[in-house]
């Protein structure tokens, strides 16, 4: 956190308190909550000098793993950001795409972070993954006799990845609350641009939508870019550090911007990062990831046609 050169850190709740009891909720949450608290004030402290010279506080966001954590997570969340001291400090949480729950979750708080806002307070922002534990879960699943949590195919996956960032695309929910689409692939990037796109111009138009001009085909006054620049703010892309990084570059250029995960480790504490290279190799040799099969990716091809 005090790293001058860190801005946006990533933290699971494990990481914050190991011994969580759901049987126990209310208590654990309070546990978290003590925690958290404790990250939030050093954000506050800590200050990002960006590019152009502003500060901001370091930006914090609580990671997702089981669908365990789900709810204790999205509690403590909300009770901290709801205190007085961290009214204005912008921050943020993972949903999961796997998980059938994450819709209703991000309905809950999208309501929530609305009404924060009319309070004076920050907007929150919401990662969505599609979710990176199905392994573990299919584990926890057969060893207790129970269904697992995640949906059980692709293609439901997808479509509960699509359903929530379209949901979270509407200029007047991303105001309230950012959305950070995390994928590496290009057609839900795609795909994802293309609600950006929309919501720009919905956010440009009139009241009541008549007379309606896009951003595109006419000149816009000086509020009206910037409304678009903030615009672009209220989603953005998120990739991770070593996977195509080819396609990175490509996806910073066309979307004007692109936020990279990285592990940041001091030189004697590399093996700490061993961990996230695992999880990069296990995604990456998985049957339905879209990156084992982007080498052959020709339009017109078998892979195309399946992706």
């Amino acid at each position: 956190m005090a790293r001058e050169d860190v801005e946006y850190i990533s933290v699971k709740v494990s990481s914050v308190f190991s011994q969580i009891n759901l049987v126990a909720f209310r208590h654990t949450v309070e546990r978290v909550k003590a925690r958290l608290r404790v990250l939030y004030q050093q954000a506050l402290r800590h200050r990002y000098r960006h590019p152009d010279g502003h500060l901001t506080p370091k930006f914090i966001n609580l990671d997702m793993e089981e669908h365990r954590d789900l709810d204790l997570t999205v509690t403590a969340f909300r009770e901290v950001l709801d205190e007085e001291e961290f009214v204005t400090l912008r921050a943020g949480v993972v949903l999961q795409a796997y998980l059938p729950e994450s819709h209703r979750v991000q309905r809950a708080l999208t309501a929530w972070a609305i009404e924060r806002r009319r309070r004076g307070g920050a907007p929150i922002k919401l990662r969505i993954v599609k979710g990176a534990n199905l392994a573990m879960e299919r584990i926890e699943a057969a060893v207790h006799g129970w269904p697992q949590a995640p949906y059980t195919t692709k293609a439901e996956v997808d479509a509960n990845f699509k359903r929530m960032i379209e949901y979270g695309c509407l200029p007047e929910r991303a105001q309230a609350v950012h959305l950070g689409i995390a994928s590496h692939n290009l057609f839900d990037v795609a795909h994802g641009l293309l609600l950006r796109a929309e919501s720009e111009d919905e956010s440009l138009s009139p009241i009541g939508g008549e007379g309606r001009t896009s951003s595109r085909d006419a000149a816009l006054s000086d509020e009206a870019r910037a409304e678009l620049v903030r615009g672009r703010d209220f989603v953005e892309f998120e990739m991770l550090e070593g996977m195509a990084n080819h396609q990175a570059r490509a996806v910073q250029a066309r979307a004007g911007g692109l936020l990279l995960y990285a592990p940041v480790v001091r030189a004697e504490d590399f093996h700490s990062a061993i961990a996230y290279l695992v999880r990069r190799l296990d995604e990456n040799t998985a049957p339905d990831n879209f990156l084992r099969h982007v080498f052959g990716l020709e339009p017109g091809s078998p892979d195309w046609e399946r992706e």
